[in-house]
């Protein structure tokens, strides 16, 4: 729990722990811009990312589950927020791409459910991911393990749910491509074989709707 958690550290109600600053899933300049929170809840044990009520996100998640994209679980919900679940290991894709470099064979599925993910915003007509929030794609998208899935792990999109309507594909994949290249930990050849797998997913998200 260390590693998740500062305990030293306290949100105003006691039984809410800030999460460490290196694993937050919204950075401090998204945050700034939506009031999305993240938290972990010593009464329930789970780590926890509240979104305003009134907002955009809050509006399009019910519509986002609907359409089988996939998203974190809603928790619960006060007058001011509505409460997602997250896994308590959860990281976004881009800060996940030095682990996925160590064994790109067994953790490039990851970027076929990213493909699936995209490929299911682009068929329901809600545009693709993009920089309108200053945010890179592989932040907008979190990787947590899960020992029921053949490669071991899940991705979820993330809010703020922020979409662009006239993105295509080749572009979307395209900037996917810059982000892997600008990394340290990704060569121009893992590059494409994770590009690949992207375009895969994205093609299966339209065989099974």
């Amino acid at each position: 729990m260390s590693e998740i958690v500062n305990p030293e550290h306290r949100e105003p109600d006691p039984r809410h722990l800030q999460i460490e600053p290196h694993r937050h899933l919204i950075d401090d300049k998204v945050w700034k811009q939506t009031g999305i929170t993240e938290y972990f809840d010593t009464t329930s044990q789970k780590r926890i990312m509240t979104l305003p009520r009134d907002s955009e996100s809050a509006a399009l998640h019910g519509q986002l589950v609907d359409k089988r994209i996939s998203v974190y679980p809603m928790f619960g919900a006060d007058n001011q927020s509505i409460l997602l679940g997250v896994p308590n290991d959860s990281r976004t894709v881009q800060s996940s791409l030095r682990f996925i470099a160590r064994d790109v064979v067994r953790y490039k599925e990851i970027f076929t459910q990213v493909g699936n993910v995209l490929g299911r915003c682009a068929l329901y007509g809600l545009g693709l991911p993009g920089r309108t929030i200053e945010r890179p794609v592989l932040a907008s998208v979190a990787f947590s393990l899960n020992t029921t899935e053949t490669f071991g792990g899940n991705v979820h999109l993330l809010p703020p749910y922020s979409f662009e309507h006239a993105k295509s594909k080749t572009e979307e994949l395209q900037e996917l491509r810059r982000e892997l290249v600008a990394s340290s930990y990704i060569s121009s050849a893992v590059a494409s074989e994770l590009i690949a797998a992207t375009s895969l997913g994205w093609e299966h998200a339209r065989e099974r709707s």
